[in-house]
């Protein structure tokens, strides 16, 4: 008889997580990451200066080609709606903003997004970035694919206020290379539960490092002006 209940408990388990890809409670990594000490609604730590330097990246090792919007500027970042979700996005002192008229009905239909950079196997990132939001609500920060079938690197969901907290975090690519990988911040749908509309949730000093990435310039420095010579005073 007990064998019996044991066979039956295994079933109804395997079935659940057909369903519910039987996520624990201690965070996830998702299909090709892999990431400890997480934990789900992280509230972040508070009173983390900004970043106040001229390099837009942050660190050469950034892939994350616009980190500080301290230039007034946020591309390549783009904002995400996805009806009935609404909204927009600006620079708000010196931080990029999504200003959400209608949250939409799930998480992602709300959101801002950072591609053109590519996840290689076999590497190891770090996280960092500061959140804060005009009200209490909450934020899911992702590292994964662009389209289907959504693969997640490293995720997390964070608890954000009028505070600005730094958050951070770690995950090691066991999946192939990903060309076309987004760091992506998701604020509709059940996240923003009870949270009054419009409301507005900021992004600052967004670091993805990875130590064997180095960063092109965007341009090469401008070549000293050459110094002319007036022949006529020798």
């Amino acid at each position: 008889m007990k064998t019996s209940l044991l066979k039956l408990s295994v079933i109804c388990v395997a079935l659940l997580c057909s369903h519910a890809a039987c996520v624990s409670s201690g965070g996830k990594a998702g299909g090709g990451g892999k990431s400890g000490g997480r934990k789900w609604k992280s509230k972040g730590v508070a009173g983390q200066p900004s970043y106040a330097g001229k390099d837009k990246a942050i660190s050469p090792n950034n892939l994350i080609a616009n980190a500080t919007f301290n230039d007034g500027t946020s591309l390549p970042w783009t904002v995400s709606f996805t009806a009935p979700g609404d909204g927009n996005a600006e620079i708000v002192d010196n931080a990029l903003c999504i200003n959400v008229k209608n949250k939409g009905a799930s998480n992602w239909d709300a959101q801002l997004r950072h591609r053109e950079m590519t996840i290689e196997r076999g590497r190891s990132y770090d996280i960092t970035f500061k959140a804060y939001a005009s009200a209490q609500t909450r934020m899911r920060a992702k590292v994964g694919q662009q389209g289907p079938p959504y693969r997640e690197y490293w995720v997390d969901t964070l608890k954000l206020d009028t505070t600005p907290r730094s958050f951070k975090g770690t995950f090691r690519m066991t999946s192939e290379n990903d060309p076309t990988a987004e760091f992506s911040f998701h604020v509709g749908g059940n996240l923003a539960y009870k949270v009054p509309e419009p409301f507005r949730v900021c992004i600052d000093d967004v670091q993805l490092i990875d130590p064997q990435f180095v960063r092109k310039d965007a341009a090469a420095p401008d070549a000293p002006a050459a110094v002319l010579v007036n022949q006529t005073g020798y």
